[in-house]
């Protein structure tokens, strides 16, 4: 059956049920004409839906609590009309596939049925009338039903695969522009009229609950805790009115003890309930009363206003202060910031989070009624918002056929609740869900690496000053800082105390770079090491372990190559420990185990975590899995804590370990909540505090006017995109229309393009790879990337119209990264990290071929790596780099004369000016954007953007106009304390 037949069989069912019975037989006659098979499958639906119980309203999972079992070999396997590609989640309600729809071509998630669940026959029967009915009713902002089935003794239900990101993936970059902000609450508003027209209460309505799809829909999971609404719906005369049941016994909202008496304990007790979760209960939620539809509309207010404010309206220290301001406080004013509608937006919000039910909007499509309006102040409106209201504004002429679909995205939704909960609980939950949280710095700019002093009264951490990071103290409960490594001009980073607390060992730039010590007040300082990075003393002092490879962000670690260094501080004398690749060392509480990340040897885009005795051998892993896993650390009871992005976004986990061998005691659990990025953990000596940083970061796609022929700026910046985006490298399509980009550091990246006036975006990849750093080729038909979809990173090409992605270089160990075309086209430069830098000819296969090796440079282990190639052919700008690091300035490779010559000292990511006349080209470094000239030898800067940075420069095709990505962030240290 093609996609249009059964739009045609929905669309008929729908207009049949429009119609009062007695002229539906009529109606459904004169539609389907002489097409008998329309008319059957029609009716089919029509019996069904007449046939549905009420099955699905009953509680599906009250007695499915068994483990799962191991799933079955069936990827590969048809079930049904499913191509089964991969698993993608295992729990106890039972197995998640990805599969492939043979008739339709499209991608759906495959869930099968555990036994306790299919073994009453009547059950499984009535279950499958009732989502049939499902399938055909589903609302475009609810996941939606394509079949429920089986095949042989397997029980099956299909689908939608949602691509996308949660909402709370999008909230951790910052406040959103208000246009996208109002396009979701309208949608979302337009998914919880629907349920509310059913009579189902949602009763969990957050961002992590929220899908946002590439292109603009959003769609509503997780009915995991719905409920039916216990409203009776009465007849006052002309207006339908709902009466609100008795209110229930309150909450205790005093401190938890033993002679607590709280109604629902699994509110505040539960450790998987975590404070992102309170701070979306609903003032009725908090007293203990009953949920009715108005709790829906109080949580979407709260995550209206996060989406525009970027924090949440109601917070505190610990569940029962964040209740008590759910119950009491009053937010800040929101939209104070924003230029356009703020008195509009705010009053929308103040009646969404009204306290009192009364005073508060008393059905949904009132609040989606007014989101709309303001949204309609934008223009352009979200095509995806027009058609969710104009679908929601349909009569609905039947609650319980709204009731199967919103009863069946129950069962569904409460597969992914209970995997999650699976996956991450254990039988000890984390202490760290009944702490105290303090912010105990403000400074501008940012905070990392903090440590607590041994005594606990103070913590030195690292932070800019005066352009250069600085190695500074502060005691607790003092404002204010005192810089103890004022002299050196450059960078002073990754402060560590010695046991006694007598010394600082740090990483430093100054005097030639290495591990320096100094006293813990500050003052003259000596080298005990000419390189390394991450410094950590042992637990008796007489050894400082450290990497010989840094890394600010996991996310651009790419080879393997630090190793793991012991020196004496005292004696200079050094140990080596052989790993394969190894960063931020850390010592376990005896001493025994030494924890650390590193790139996945089986996987180059991988990061994991190890362990290895102290005097070294046999590396035990600790992850093995997609998640970016890094910056291990102890605590002094033995857990090992860790950041990972596992949930999408960087938070902490711990992990129990045996601490003589490394074996695991259990599986990961999430310490932290979904917040913005966490980094940087370290305890107090008695482990009852926990420092750590929490980063925010924000990026932007801005133009600027630009004058080819005296390479001046010529008038005022532009923003090409609202609010925050993850772009990573540009490049313009020879059209001039287009941008393509990478979304870098998203849990998955793919290369997407971007009208240039940041209209609409578009995917064209769609997969689990890693697929970098787009290139269009000069007559615009495709786009070469690297990926790691072949094994290890290889340059592949994807159609712009078809999508059909194609693998062009097989290069041998590293594999190859940043494809760079010719202006015409014929070659493609790539590097090959240990090997160089190749030309591919691109009018002949890789079989036909051996792709040409620049020149190495002098130095060995430093190879030239080509970012652009130059309009009149005849050279390539780039930098020089190592297996493990890029080296500032900018380097020009000529093929005339098959010589390097190095063009700055300073700056990354050269792009040349596409006109032969000129041997220009723009670079970054930092704050400013560069405009470099290769003749001369001489730059200037065209842009000072600080505080905020900038990564490169792109000119247009007749360099009229620079696009540029503008990047900020804001870093502090917070403490999670103990009681």
């Amino acid at each position: 059956m093609t996609p249009e037949k059964w739009q045609r069989i929905e669309e008929l069912f729908h207009a049949v049920l429009d119609r009062a019975p007695d002229d539906r037989e009529a109606f459904l006659n004169k539609s389907c004409g002489a097409d008998s098979e329309l008319r059957t499958e029609v009716s089919k639906l029509l019996k069904s839906f007449a046939e549905a119980g009420a099955f699905i309203e009953q509680p599906l999972l009250e007695n499915s609590r068994s483990a799962a079992a191991q799933p079955e070999p069936v990827i590969g396997r048809k079930i049904g009309n499913y191509e089964v590609l991969s698993l993608l989640g295992i729990g106890g309600m039972g197995e998640v596939y990805l599969a492939q729809d043979v008739r339709l071509g499209r991608q759906i998630a495959l869930k099968f049925l555990p036994a306790q669940f299919t073994s009453d026959t009547e059950q499984v029967r009535r279950f499958e009338r009732e989502a049939r009915a499902a399938s055909a009713l589903n609302h475009p902002n609810i996941i939606t039903i394509y079949e429920i089935g089986q095949d042989g003794g397997k029980h099956f239900i299909a689908t939608e695969f949602v691509a996308g990101e949660t909402l709370r993936q999008q909230i951790s970059r910052g406040k959103m522009e208000l246009r996208a902000a109002l396009n979701i609450a309208v949608q979302l508003a337009s998914a919880l009229e629907a349920a509310h027209s059913a009579g189902i209460i949602h009763r969990d309505v957050k961002p992590e609950n929220v899908m946002v799809r590439p292109d603009g829909l959003v769609k509503l999971l997780d009915f995991g805790l719905a409920k039916p609404s216990e409203l009776r719906i009465v007849d006052r005369g002309s207006r339908i009115q709902e009466e609100i049941p008795p209110q229930s016994p309150t909450y205790n909202l005093q401190p938890e003890s033993p002679q607590s008496t709280v109604r629902n304990p699994q509110l505040l007790t539960d450790p998987r309930m975590m404070m992102g979760t309170l701070a979306y209960l609903s003032p009725e939620q908090a007293r203990g009363e009953t949920a009715d539809h108005q709790t829906d509309i109080f949580s979407l207010g709260v995550v209206l206003y996060e989406m525009i404010e970027g924090v949440r309206p109601f917070t505190g220290n610990d569940s029962s202060s964040i209740l008590t301001a759910i119950l009491s406080d009053e937010p800040f004013p929101v939209g104070a910031e924003i230029a356009k509608f703020p008195e509009a937006l705010g009053k929308i919000i103040a009646r969404a989070l009204a306290k009192d039910r009364i005073a508060r909007y008393q059905h949904t499509e009132e609040m989606r009624a007014d989101l709309r309006r303001l949204a309609r102040k934008f223009e352009p409106v979200s095509g995806i918002v027009a058609q969710a209201v104009t679908l929601n504004e349909q009569p609905v002429h039947n609650r319980r056929a709204m009731k199967a679909i919103v009863g069946v995205a129950i069962f569904l939704a409460g597969l992914g609740i209970w995997w999650f909960f699976k996956s991450t609980t254990k039988s000890t939950p984390s202490p760290w869900i009944r702490a105290t949280a303090t912010k105990l710095t403000g400074y501008p700019g940012e905070e990392f690496s903090p440590i607590f002093s041994p005594d606990g009264n103070s913590i030195v951490f690292m932070h800019e000053v005066d352009g250069d990071y600085d190695i500074c103290w502060q005691r607790l409960g003092e404002a204010g800082f005192k810089n103890l490594t004022p002299e050196c001009t450059l960078s002073d980073i990754q402060p560590a105390f010695s046991p006694d607390g007598s010394q600082i060992a740090y990483r430093s730039d100054c005097n030639g770079g290495g591990i320096f010590v100094m006293p813990a007040t500050g003052g003259t300082s000596r080298r005990v090491s000419d390189s390394g990075y991450n410094p950590t003393w042992s637990s008796d002092g007489k050894e400082i372990l450290y990497s010989t490879a840094s890394a600010f962000s996991p996310h651009i670690r790419r080879t393997a190559g630090g190793q793991l260094w012991a020196v004496n501080p005292d004696t200079g004398e050094k140990r080596h420990l052989q790993t394969p690749d190894a960063m931020q060392p850390a010592y376990s509480p005896r001493g025994l185990r030494i924890a650390y990340w590193g790139v996945n040897p089986n996987n180059q885009h991988q990061r994991d975590i190890w362990t290895i005795p102290a005097q070294g051998g046999q590396p035990v892993a600790v992850t093995d899995d997609a998640a970016l896993d890094w910056n291990p650390v102890w605590s002094p009871d033995g857990y090992l804590y860790f950041i990972s992005n596992r949930t999408g976004v960087m938070n902490l986990w711990r992990v129990p370990l045996e601490e003589t061998t490394g074996k695991l005691l259990g599986s990961p659990e999430t310490v932290t909540g979904p917040s913005t990025e966490t980094w940087h953990p370290s305890f107090s000596r008695d482990g009852k505090r926990l420092i750590y940083v929490q980063r925010n970061f924000r990026a932007a796609l801005e133009t600027v006017p630009f004058d080819p022929a005296t390479g001046n700026i010529t008038g005022k910046s532009a923003a090409v995109t609202q609010g925050t985006m993850r772009l990573g490298f540009l490049d313009l399509s020879p059209d001039g229309e287009w941008l393509a980009y990478y979304n870098f550091g998203d849990t998955q990246e793919d290369i997407f393009i971007i009208k240039k006036d940041g209209s609409q975006q578009l995917p064209l990849t769609n997969d689990k790879c890693k697929d970098r750093m787009p290139r269009w080729s000069p007559d615009g038909k495709q786009v070469a990337f690297y990926s790691d979809c072949s094994g290890n990173d290889q340059i592949w090409t994807v159609s712009r119209e078809t999508g059909q992605r194609q693998q062009i270089t097989f290069q041998s160990g590293a594999g190859a990264q940043y494809p760079v075309w010719s202006p015409d086209g014929s070659r493609l430069a790539f590097h090959s990290r240990g090997a160089g830098t190749f030309i591919l000819d691109m009018t002949r296969p890789w079989q036909e071929q051996i792709p040409v090796a620049l020149k190495p440079m002098k130095e060995a282990g430093r190879w030239f790596i080509a970012w652009s190639w130059s309009a009149d052919k005849g050279w390539l700008a780039g930098v020089k780099g190592s297996a493990d690091e890029d080296f500032p300035g900018i380097w020009i490779y000529d093929f005339e004369t098959k010589q390097y010559s190095q063009l700055t000292q300073i700056g990354a990511y050269p792009i040349c000016l596409p006109i032969d006349a000129h041997r220009w080209l723009f670079f970054s470094d930092e704050r400013r954007l560069y405009l470099a000239d290769a003749r001369s030898g001489t730059e200037r800067v065209l842009l000072n953007l600080a505080p905020s940075e900038v990564n490169y420069g792109l000119p247009s095709h007749d360099a009229r106009r620079i696009y540029y990505n503008v990047r900020s962030a804001e870093s502090d240290i917070h403490e999670l304390s103990l009681p």
